[in-house]
C-alpha cells in the first residue's frame, strides 16, 4: 500500500485547469493555489490591500500570477472557475463577474475535494480543530514517498502546497481555512486514508458533538482506511460508531493502553520535544520536533499511524518527521524576548486548541502567564463563551481584543463580556481580566498587555486576527522601550 512514484502528469479536473482564485492570502488558499501551479494549471488570483509581500513572492514564483485589486476584469473566459476562501465579506466583483459569465464559482472546500479525488491517492486531514500539526508532518514522513500536498499552514521551511513525484496527496479539510462567521464549507471526498484529529462542537461548522459525529462519519465511510487520534469522548463515540457496523479499516492512536499506536512517552527538553511511540509490533520509536506540548505529541503520533497504515517503514517515517518537519511558524512559537519576558505566539481558534497552548505554556515559565485573546468570530465566540473562558483560565493574567471579523456590521450582542464572565467564573480574578477596546481616552494596546509583566514572565498572544499576528513584535518593542512610541509600521 506504499506509495508509488507518477509516471504521468497529474490529471487535473477540468474545473480546476485555469481557475481564478479570489483572495490567494486566505488560509488553505495559498497551499491550493501553489500545488495547483506545480501540477501543471494555469492559476491566477487575487490578493487584499497590505498582503505579505513574502507571500506575493512566493506565489509569483511558482508562477501564479497575482494581482492586487480585486475588479471584475481580472476574471474572464479564459478561466476554468473562480475559487473563494468562504472568507471574503462584502461586495464580491470577481465573483459577480464570473456568476455573469457562467464559470463555475467554487468554495475553497469544493476545490479542495475536486483536487483529493483527481490525485491517484488521497490523504485527508479532518477535524473539529487541531488538524494543522498532523497534516503539515505528513509530507515530512513520507516525504521518501514523493507525496504532494496541500496544507491550511505552511510548514517551517516549507510551501503550502506541493505536486510531489508521487501518487500521494496529503490535503488538510480541517474546518479553520474559513472564517468563522460563514456556514459550514466541507465538501465529501474519497481517499485512501482519512486521519481525525477531534470531533466536538465548533459552531458554525458543527453547532454541537452529534453535528460533527455526522459530518466525520459521512466523510470516512468514504476512506479506505481511518485514523482516529483519540484525545476525547467524542473520538471514541466516532470509533464505536464505524465500529458498529461494516466499513473501512479504523486505526486508533493515542495514549490509551488499546491504542493500535500508542504514544508511550513525552518529554520536553526545554528546546525540543521527545516523543516516544509503539508501532503496530510493539516496537518502540523515538520523534524530536521542536513543538512543545502533549497536544503536538498527539498530533505526532496520529502522522505517524497514518503513514504506518499507509504500509511506509516506521523507521522511516520517525526519522523523516524528525530530520524534515521544523514546526509550524506561529503555532506556540517565541516571538522573541526582551528584559527577561518572552512572547509567543499562537494561532489557537478553537477553546481546546487555547487550553493545550496554555498548558504547554506553563511548562515554560515559572513566572506570570498573561494570555492575550483575539476571539475568532462572533459566532463560535458567543458559541462557545464558556469554553473559552475556561481555557482561559489556565493564565494568571488575560486580556480580551476585539473578536476578529470580516463582517463591517454586526447585529449581536458583544460576546466578551460573556467570555470575560466565563473567564471569571472559571478562576482568573476580575482585576486580572480586561476587555480592551480602542479609543481616544483607552490606555494603549501595548502597554495594557505588557502591564505587570516582568522577569521570567510568559505573555502568549492567541489569534489569528488582523490585530493578533503584527502584536509580538510591538510589545518586545514597548517592553524594551516603555516610554517610546511603537512604531507605526512595525
Amino acid at each position: 500500500m506504499i506509495g508509488r512514484a507518477r509516471t504521468a502528469p497529474l490529471a487535473l479536473p477540468v474545473q480546476l485547469a485555469s481557475p481564478y482564485l479570489v483572495d490567494l492570502a486566505a488560509p488553505g488558499m495559498n497551499g491550493l493555489a501553489l500545488y495547483l501551479a506545480a501540477a501543471g494549471a494555469r492559476v491566477s488570483g487575487s490578493v487584499p490591500d497590505r498582503a505579505d509581500p513574502d507571500l506575493v513572492r512566493e506565489l509569483e514564483g511558482a508562477g501564479v500570477r497575482v494581482v492586487a485589486r480585486p475588479v471584475p476584469e481580472n476574471v474572464g473566459v479564459g478561466h476554468s472557475s473562480a475559487v473563494w476562501s468562504g472568507a471574503v465579506a462584502g461586495p464580491q466583483p470577481e465573483l459577480d463577474h464570473a456568476r455573469q459569465l457562467g464559470l463555475p464559482v467554487l468554495g475553497h472546500a469544493q476545490a479542495l475535494a475536486l483536487a483529493v479525488d483527481a490525485a491517484p491517492r488521497g490523504v485527508v486531514v479532518a477535524g473539529s480543530h487541531s488538524t494543522q500539526t498532523a497534516a503539515a508532518m505528513l509530507p515530512a514522513a513520507l516525504g521518501h514517498l514523493g507525496s504532494g500536498w496541500i496544507l491550511n499552514a505552511a510548514p517551517s521551511r516549507q510551501l503550502a502546497g506541493h505536486a510531489g513525484g508521487g501518487d500521494l496527496l496529503v490535503a488538510d479539510l480541517g474546518p479553520d481555512a474559513t472564517t468563522h462567521e460563514a456556514p459550514p464549507g466541507f465538501a465529501r471526498c474519497t481517499s485512501a486514508l482519512a486521519l481525525v484529529t477531534a470531533a466536538c462542537a465548533n459552531p458554525p461548522h458543527h453547532r454541537d458533538r452529534n453535528a460533527a459525529l455526522d459530518v466525520l462519519e459521512d466523510l470516512t465511510r468514504v476512506s479506505n482506511t481511518v485514523v482516529l487520534a483519540i484525545g476525547d469522548s467524542g473520538m471514541r463515540l466516532l470509533a464505536q460508531r464505524l465500529t458498529d457496523r461494516p466499513g473501512p479499516r479504523v486505526v486508533t492512536a493515542g495514549e490509551a493502553y488499546d491504542a493500535d499506536i500508542r504514544l508511550m512517552r513525552h518529554l520536553w527538553s526545554g528546546t525540543h520535544s521527545h516523543i516516544t511511540v509503539r508501532d503496530f509490533d510493539g516496537a518502540f520509536h523515538t520523534i524530536t520536533t521542536t513543538m512543545p506540548g502533549r497536544h503536538h505529541a498527539l498530533a505526532t503520533t496520529a502522522a505517524f499511524a497514518a503513514a504506518l497504515a499507509l504500509g511506509a517503514n516506521p523507521a522511516e517515517v520517525a526519522g523523516g518527521i524528525s530530520a524534515h518537519f521544523h514546526g509550524l511558524d506561529g503555532y506556540l512559537t517565541t516571538v522573541g524576548t526582551q528584559r527577561h519576558t518572552t512572547v509567543l505566539a499562537s494561532r489557537a481558534r478553537h477553546p481546546a486548541e487555547i487550553a493545550a497552548d496554555l498548558t504547554a505554556a506553563r511548562l515554560l515559565t515559572d513566572g506570570t502567564l498573561t494570555a492575550i485573546l483575539e476571539p475568532d468570530g462572533h459566532t463560535r465566540t458567543t458559541g462557545l463563551a464558556r469554553e473559552l473562558g475556561d481555557a482561559l483560565a489556565l493564565a494568571d493574567r488575560v486580556v480580551l481584543l476585539p473578536v476578529s471579523s470580516p463582517l463591517s456590521t454586526v447585529a449581536v450582542v458583544d460576546p466578551l463580556v460573556a467570555v470575560a464572565d466565563a473567564t471569571s467564573a472559571a478562576g482568573v480574578p476580575s482585576e486580572q481580566i480586561i476587555a480592551w477596546r480602542p479609543g481616544p481616552c483607552a490606555p494603549s494596546l501595548e502597554a495594557t498587555c505588557t502591564g505587570g509583566s516582568g522577569p521570567g514572565d510568559l505573555i502568549v498572544v492567541i489569534g489569528t486576527g488582523t490585530t493578533a499576528r503584527g502584536l509580538g513584535p510591538r510589545l518586545l518593542h514597548h517592553i524594551a522601550a516603555p516610554t517610546t512610541p511603537v512604531p507605526a509600521d512595525l
